[in-house]
């Protein structure tokens, strides 16, 4: 619904709501629809969790030298060093995910995942799977940064007076989870909307 959404034309978009958007999916093509693109990301999100957090560490032992009492800056910035590192993974598979689930009726689609990859690498090279780095950039750089410092934050208000992080409450540790996550998406919405108008052509 959100590529929908960001991928309409102004006339099409300029009065239906995401809720109204999802209920003329459904009714359309079914609930499957809703799925549409899935294998993407799905087959990417074990990369991209492993270059994720595997930078992030890396950035964190570049600035800290260890795990234990790193300031909230310095899991700020390595946040943000893990961001750009995993926008290189990210960037075909948005493609990929966005070109699957835009309904504009101006652009290209495709039966599934793996004819819209042959045929952009046939149609653009190879480096048409990279359109819109730049604002994957831009959307995982500050994205991330704020994700791992909101997480962070959370932890650190949650935490028990001299107590450690495994004294939360699994509920406590959810809730950092959902303020990073409220983080990363607060902050670079607006270039999300721009890679997915570029990555689509709309």
């Amino acid at each position: 619904v959100k590529v929908q959404a960001q991928t309409l034309s102004f006339k099409e978009g300029r009065h239906i709501s995401p809720l109204t958007m999802m209920r003329e999916t459904i009714a359309k093509e079914g609930w499957r629809a809703l799925y549409r693109g899935l294998p993407s990301p799905l087959i990417s999100s074990m990369g991209e969790n492993m270059i994720l957090f595997g930078s992030y560490g890396f950035g964190v032992r570049m600035l800290h030298g260890d795990k234990d009492n790193v300031p909230l800056y310095k899991q700020f910035l390595s946040g943000g060093f893990s961001g750009g590192v995993v926008s290189f993974l990210m960037t075909p598979t948005e493609l990929i995910k966005c070109r699957m689930q835009t309904t504009n009726e101006n652009v290209r689609h495709y039966r599934n995942s793996w004819q819209c990859l042959v045929e952009t690498v046939k149609t653009e090279g190879v480096k048409g799977l990279f359109r819109g780095q730049v604002s994957t950039m831009f959307r995982e750089i500050p994205g991330n940064a704020a994700w791992f410092a909101g997480y962070e934050l959370g932890i650190y208000l949650l935490t028990p007076t001299g107590k450690s992080k495994k004294h939360i409450h699994p509920v406590g540790l959810a809730a950092a989870g959902a303020l990073g996550g409220m983080c990363y998406w607060f902050f670079p919405f607006p270039f999300d909307v721009v890679k997915s108008k570029i990555q689509t052509c709309t």
